[in-house]
């Protein structure tokens, strides 16, 4: 039957829901059947005739043999029970659960099986069952142990021990004992435990805090509890501990030694005696005192300090004399005296009002006698000074002054002026000015200036003085003596310097200070005239010669003849024939090739006629025909290597054979295979006999080299089980993986298949051995064993069994006598009981389990006596719900713990499922009841009460409670919580009734049992609780036992007190580590003795001495008869092997300027490293100071060297180079400057300044070497040594910015400039002017007006074209021809003349007539026409009229008969006529077309001109 699951939503706080309810959030499930009212769950599964186990509904049994009961067949009993020794019980692999047989996996899980051995549901051996229903867990690794397969916490008293994995007495918590069962509670009873026993502390100690102290307030000390030492006696004490002698001079008292105050030591105790007198400090009290301000310790008291300015005989009224401003004298304060001033601690003699002296009380008044203070004396003046601000000065107003009192003199007679009332001459640039009495800056010399003391030096600088200020000349200038002149050099003349005249820029020289033009036969270049080679002049101007003159020609600038015969021709002497262009040559065909007639191109040479080469199957080359080379052929006219038979070349005449060198031809060029490819029938091909593959043979692919081989021209790598062999190149099978065979596709894998290769073969493991992790090892699950799989031992017999040595290896292992042999394990004799305590044979137990185990001779042990029954030769505990039964040896279902059953392998818990045990059976609670500590009981926390569970009172409404066990409602403006009508403690207050509250934490106080408590002495108030107070020395965890540490000499430590450690004395709050006793450490609880263990006390901490060391007076010293020393007593070392000299035991390093002497052992000078001397701890550093030693001396070196390192080397610094310093090159003395060593000319932009390049000014560039800026080429100039822009639309001339006349402006200052393109202007002389006539401004310039007529490169002289029967053609008037007249700018002829083709001509020469202003024939007009010669016009033929316009048939039939005879010389005339006439036009338009070059010729030269001239008014209208 299914059980039917019901659901009942109620409004609850709190669990509300009843018996056979499951609560889901706020939801009642009910488990079975909800009764008619839904107030019940009733079980549903009773109503069926089934039971309920577990929330599910199983078929009652139909048999009447229940388990356990008697029976006489297994037909009897239940499903999956048999009849066994006459009682029903569960088959195996079944258990009883509430009286009915299943599998443990129904029950518990799929992870939790049945022991077959012992008929118990169990998990694996680590882990246990947990809860109903039950699950496997960790129970180790929660510290539980196992017991009957359930994890189980361990008991009050007990804790879980990780090598046993069972719970043993907890000595830590004070348990002692061998049974975990019944441990004895030591600490409970004051009592230690002492080898698992309880014992009293023993005499003369007492217990305290779980341990016994020896009884310090007794007398009794030392830190053996068992043998403490009576100490108290008539001298010595209770300290640290331990017993302790007071020293001479103390005294017990009170178990302390007090400082005996006789001879000057005091303190509270003798452990903190402190020499009061030698550290200068008084006795009061008991205590060292130091002496106030204002005394001082003497003989044992405290007296005035003098030294300090305080006076007195008593020192408690000692008078501070300094603080009145007085000094002490005879232990009194005395005032200063009058011209004395108190200063600090003394009185100084008043040098501010003229008073001094050594002595202050006699100061002298110097300045009342005429004399001044002079390092404290009064120094007299002259007759002829005074004392003014205490110095002695002249009469100035006599004009007297001199540097002393003694030596006036007349200043202004010297011409010197008066500077402090001394003389002082004039410096250099300065003069003395009769009217002032003063110096003043020497115009006349070149300086200027307003203050003497920073003259200028103009000249100096190479500038004048203008106005009193430094001025450079300016450009075309230059300085000379003392003033700027015109500067010649640069193309300047005039005696103005302001007017100077640049005649380079008229293309002049400067010649006597005039500028002149160059002679005839010479040009003008740069600045100066220069021979015109152009027109046959040679030479140096100015003595040239005329070289074409006399039939020389011009060579290297010299005049060279030409030979008899030679022509000159563009200075070249020529032989006859020779040809400038191809109308010089005369044969059909030549062209003028270098000078020489030769064959075109295409052609060649052909017995004497260019014929062309392509008909004769060859190639033109130089004029000749050619055949083209072997491996060519011709393709349009020139020869093209064959690449298809391997030929390559640019030049066809001489091909390359590449296949031949084994290349091939790519882009025309022989081309070698890549790498990895090799050359085959005109081809690369990869090869593959390399190991190279791939289809690009420009990037072959390295099979080999990528450890793959080649196979049918594709690399590939190695298949698993295989690996590339670079000696044979190919895969084979990868023994290393484990793969065997001599076919590397056929590789077998041996470890796959357990088997390990041997000689290229899979090998199974020998007899007695397995394989494992690639290997075989011996078998130990066959009772094999050993370290080598070839010699593996058969151990299993009667007598030995497998043991582990380690994790890898097994031995045999011999069973002790009496024992046998079970499952690889040596067991006690089962019929006798016993078994061994330990196991070593297992493999999971630790080597050194098992190697302690044997060491520890080993017995069997009665398990009955410790209450175990005997299972397979081992003692194994009762189960958990079972007990051990003495009388039968055998365990037994406990029902004291809740268990039920006859079979103590199937006991049923009832408990451990919320039931009871009633009549040996499970029984739940009834309603209103829960399961309470093994009973049922009223269940209050669903609100049920009363002492009879069989009848409970449900209390629970809105406003009840459970109060002691009955209803009680809550007050008024209260509500229930949690049964309870509570004040809120979570924000602090209590009470015993809400009526009561009390704000408990505001006061700092703990809620306790609904009370507001203060916390107890020793406690403080933490976080809503009591803790104890550490800060005043309370120790503890439970608040309410809270321990007094300092009280009793203890710190506390982790909330424990603990008494100091040997070596350590308790003070005040903390144990310090006892230094004067060798004793240190950061932990005071554990006090090293260092002196003890041969080691010092170095911050706080022991450092260990050396073996070669041994500590004394606190410091390791070394053995240094055997030459050992060391800084610390780790480090004794062989100080004269690491070369160190010893001192004080230590090793020391020879100092700079030493070196250590094998000698003496000692450290000396070291002249090696620069020093000298005969004392090494005066050692002279020669080096250091800059100095080399020669002969054990210091020596400077000499000028032009400096010091480097440890020789004089040349001193670039100073401009000095080279290797050898007695030879070291002056570079600055030849203007150049030390450059990585050399001596190199300063670069372009720069030049040589006394020992460094400078920026070059005079050539444009500035700023500061070697980043020198070229400011004029950047458009700017000069100012102050950097570049300054010129601002826009101004460029730089002469370092002066102007306006760009390229751009249009113009003006006469940079300030000034107009923009005259604007105006439609061109600026010209610093003027924007208009364009001259016949010319018009266009962009940026003025161009002759074409459109006007104008014609012209210069806009200054335009040629009016038309006006003179011109057309304007290409800026040039082109001349109409004869026969031609102007019309809109075009020649067109005349009405006299038509066009016969492109020329014009006088059409009635060739009777035509003028139709469209061309020459046609009457004919062509009219077929009827004919020329009619008297009129020159066309006219009809006869037999026909003009009948308008045209020639139409005469219908009168008037027919006349004209005979004309023409004679021969009339036809020859004519024709002479014609010629003469086409001879005539052909002449003229030569003539045209030579005075149109030449006038293109003109108009270029007006142009570079007119340029010249603006380029050379500019500049000077600027300088004006």
């Amino acid at each position: 039957m299914q059980v039917i699951i019901l659901t009942l939503q109620v409004q609850a706080q709190g669990p509300l829901c009843g018996h056979g309810f499951d609560q889901e959030g706020s939801v009642c499930v009910c488990k079975f059947k909800l009764s008619s009212d839904g107030s019940q769950c009733v079980n549903a599964c009773f109503e069926a005739n089934e039971t309920e186990v577990l929330g599910k509904c199983v078929q009652m049994m139909k048999k009447n043999v229940a388990l356990n009961d008697p029976c006489t067949d297994s037909s009897e009993c239940q499903p999956n029970a048999i009849c066994n020794t006459g009682k029903c019980l569960c088959d195996t692999g079944y258990f009883d659960y509430l009286l009915e047989c299943y599998i443990c996996e129904d029950i518990y899980g799929a992870d939790v099986k049945m022991n077959l051995d012992t008929g118990v549901c169990v998990c694996d051996e680590l882990k246990g069952l947990v809860g109903d229903p039950a699950s496997c867990i960790d129970c180790w690794t929660n510290n539980e142990y196992i017991l009957s397969g359930q994890c189980q916490a361990c008991v009050t008293g007990t804790k879980f021990d990780v090598n046993t994995k069972l719970c043993i007495c907890d000595e830590t918590e004070g348990f002692t004992g061998s049974d975990p069962n019944s441990c004895s509670d030591c600490w409970g009873n004051q009592k230690v435990a002492v080898s698992g026993q309880c014992q009293d502390c023993w005499t003369g100690s007492t217990f305290n805090t779980n341990k016994c102290f020896c009884d310090a307030s007794k007398g009794f000390a030392g830190s053996d509890p068992a043998n403490c030492q009576d100490c108290w006696t008539a001298t010595s004490i209770v300290y640290q501990g331990a017993c302790q002698a007071c020293g001479a001079g103390l005294t017990v008292s009170n178990n302390e030694c007090v400082c005996d105050e006789s001879i000057g030591f005091a303190g509270a105790t003798a452990t903190s005696c402190q020499d009061c007198w030698t550290n200068l400090w008084v006795i009061k009290n008991g205590q060292c005192e130091s002496c106030p301000t204002g005394t001082k310790f003497d003989n044992q008291n405290c007296i005035c300090d003098e030294s300090l300015g305080y006076a007195g005989s008593d020192p408690t009224q000692c008078t501070n004399c300094w603080g009145i401003q007085s000094i002490v004298v005879a232990s009194t304060c005395k005032s200063c005296n009058p011209g004395a001033t108190f200063v600090v601690d003394k009185c100084q003699c008043d040098e501010s009002l003229g008073y001094a002296g050594s002595d202050p009380a006699s100061c002298s008044d110097c300045w009342s006698n005429n004399a001044i203070i002079s390092q404290g004396a009064c120094q007299q003046c002259g007759a002829d000074a005074k004392v003014d601000n205490n110095v002695c000065v002249c009469d100035e107003s006599k004009g007297f002054a001199g540097p002393t009192a003694a030596s006036c003199v007349d200043c202004w007679s010297k011409s010197e002026q008066i500077v402090s009332g001394q003389c002082q001459a004039c410096v250099t640039g300065t003069k003395f000015d009769v009217n002032t009495k003063l110096c003043i800056c020497d115009e006349t010399e070149g300086f200027t200036g307003s203050d003497p003391n920073s003259c200028s030096d103009c000249w100096g600088n190479n500038q004048i003085v203008v106005s009193s200020t430094c001025t450079s000349c300016t450009t075309g200038t230059k300085f000379s003596s003392d003033q700027c002149i015109c500067d010649e050099s640069l193309g300047y003349i005039g005696s103005d310097p302001t007017q100077c005249t640049l005649c380079w820029a008229s293309s002049k020289v400067v010649v006597s200070g005039q500028c002149e033009q160059c002679q005839p036969g010479q040009k003008f270049d740069t600045d100066k005239c220069i021979c015109d080679e152009a027109v046959g002049y040679a030479g140096t101007a100015p003595s040239c010669t005329n070289c074409w003159a006399s039939a020389s020609i011009i060579v290297s600038g010299s005049c060279q003849s030409c030979a008899n015969g030679e022509n000159i021709v563009n200075n070249k002497c020529v032989q006859p024939g020779y040809c400038d262009n191809n109308a010089d040559c005369s044969t059909s065909g030549q062209i003028c090739n270098n000078n020489k007639c030769s064959c075109g191109p295409t052609l060649g040479d052909i017995n004497g006629i260019c014929e062309l080469c392509s008909d004769f199957n060859k190639i033109s080359s130089q004029g000749s025909c050619i055949d083209c080379s072997t491996g060519a052929t011709i393709n349009s006219g020139i020869c093209i290597c064959d690449e298809s038979q391997g030929y390559a070349g640019s030049d066809s005449t001489q091909c390359s054979y590449c296949w031949g060198n084994n290349q091939i031809v790519v882009s025309q060029v022989c081309t070698t295979c890549a790498t990895g490819a090799k050359f085959s029938s005109g081809q690369c091909f990869c090869d593959e006999s390399a190991g190279y593959v791939g289809s690009d043979p420009t990037s072959c692919v390295d099979c080999w080299g990528n450890g793959e081989q080649v196979v049918s021209g594709e690399c590939k790598v190695c298949i698993t089980g295989t690996k590339f062999d670079q000696s044979i190149k190919l895969c084979i099978c990868d023994e290393s993986k484990g793969y065997s065979g001599q076919d590397p596709s056929q590789c077998s894998n041996c470890w796959g298949y357990s088997k390990v290769v041997v000689n290229g073969a899979c090998k199974t493991c020998s007899t007695g051995s397995k394989f494992s992790i690639n290997t075989c090892i011996c078998d130990e699950s066959i009772g094999y064993a050993g370290q080598d799989a070839s010699q593996c031992e058969n151990c299993w017999g009667s007598t030995k069994i497998v043991q582990w040595v380690n994790q890898l290896y097994t031995q045999c292992y011999v069973c002790e006598t009496g024992q046998i042999v079970s499952n690889n394990q040596c067991l006690c004799d089962e019929p006798s009981g016993y078994v061994f305590t330990l196991n070593p044979y297992d493999k999971d137990t630790q080597p050194q389990d098992w190697n302690n185990f044997m060491t520890s001779n080993p017995t069997c042990t009665n398990c009955w006596t410790n209450k175990q029954v005997v299972e397979n030769g081992v003692c194994s505990s009762c189960s958990y719900e079972s007990k051990f039964d003495m009388t039968e040896h055998k365990c037994v279902c406990d029902e004291s713990n809740g268990y039920t059953g006859a079979n103590p392998a199937q006991c049923s818990i009832c408990w451990g499922y919320q039931l009871i045990v009633k009549d040996g059976k499970c029984q739940e609670c009834s309603t209103g009841t829960i399961f309470n500590m093994n009973k049922c009981e009223c269940d209050e926390s669903k609100g049920f009460v009363g002492s009879d569970p069989s009848n409970c009172q449900d209390c629970w409404t809105a406003t009840s409670i459970v109060y002691q066990g009955a209803c009680q409602a809550c007050g008024a403006g209260l509500t229930v919580s949690n049964n309870e009508c509570v004040c809120d403690e979570s924000i602090g207050f209590a009470g015993a009734t809400a009526t009561s509250c009390q704000d408990c934490w505001t006061n700092l106080w703990v809620i306790k049992n609904g009370q507001c408590e203060s916390c107890p002495t020793g406690t403080k108030f933490d976080n809503q609780n009591c803790i104890c107070d550490e800060s005043l020395g309370y120790a503890g965890s439970d608040p309410t036992q809270c321990t007094n540490c300092w009280g009793i000499q203890s710190i506390v430590v982790a909330s424990t007190c603990k008494s100091c450690n040997p070596g350590a004395t308790f003070v005040v709050d903390k144990c310090q580590c006892d230094e004067s006793l060798g004793y240190a450490g950061s932990d005071p609880a554990s006090c090293s003795d260092c002196w003890s263990n041969n080691a010092i006390i170095s911050q706080g901490a022991c450092q260990q001495c050396g073996a070669d060391a041994k500590v004394d007076n606190n410091v390791c010293v070394c053995d240094e008869s055997k030459g050992f020393a060391g800084p610390t007593a780790a480090s004794c070392v062989d100080c004269w092997s690491k070369s160190e000299q010893i001192v004080s035991g230590q090793c020391q390093a020879c100092v700079t300027g030493t070196k250590f002497d094998v000698n003496t052992k000692l450290c000396i000078c070291d002249e090696t490293e620069g020093f000298t001397g005969s004392d090494p701890n005066s050692c002279s550093d020669c080096w250091g100071n800059n100095q080399i030693v020669v002969s054990s001396t210091c020596t400077s070196c000499t000028t032009g060297t400096k010091f480097s390192s440890d020789q004089c080397i040349c001193d670039e610094s100073l401009g000095y180079i080279g290797s050898d310093p007695t030879q070291c090159t002056l570079c600055w003395a030849s203007s150049k400057v030390v450059v990585s060593g050399q001596c190199e000319q300063c670069q372009p932009g720069q030049k040589f300044d006394t020992d460094k390049c400078i920026c070059d000014e005079a050539v444009g560039y500035a700023g500061t070497a070697p980043s020198c800026t070229n400011c004029w080429a950047s458009s700017a100039i000069i100012y102050q040594g950097a570049c300054k822009q010129c601002g826009a639309n101004l460029k730089v001339e002469n370092n002066i910015c102007v306006c760009d006349t390229s751009l249009g402006y113009a003006g006469p200052t940079a300030t000034s400039c107009v923009d005259c393109w604007s105006q439609s202007k061109i600026a010209i002389q610093n003027q924007c002017s208009a364009c001259y006539s016949g010319s018009v401004f266009q962009t940026n310039k003025c161009v002759c007006e074409e459109a006007a007529g104008f014609a012209g490169s210069d806009p200054t002289k335009c040629d009016n074209c038309w006006s003179n029967n011109a057309i304007v053609s290409q800026h040039v008037c082109e001349q109409c021809k004869t026969g031609e007249i102007l019309v809109d700018n075009e020649c067109v002829c005349d009405e006299l003349n038509g066009y016969a083709g492109t020329q014009c001509a006088l059409c009635s020469i060739t009777e035509e007539i003028i139709v469209n202003g061309e020459c046609k024939s009457c004919f062509s007009q009219d077929v009827h026409s004919i020329w009619d010669a008297a009129n020159s016009e066309c006219t009809c033929k006869q037999k026909f009229k003009n009948v308008t316009g045209m020639c139409q048939q005469d219908n009168q039939n008037i027919v006349i008969t004209i005979a004309i005879v023409v004679p021969v010389s009339f036809i020859l005339v004519v024709f002479v006529i014609f010629l003469i006439i086409f001879l005539k036009r052909k002449e003229k338009k030569e003539q045209e077309d030579e005075a149109q070059q030449q006038n293109q010729n003109e108009n270029v030269i007006r142009e570079e001109a007119v340029e010249n001239e603006q380029e050379a008014i500019v500049p000077v209208e600027q300088q004006k």
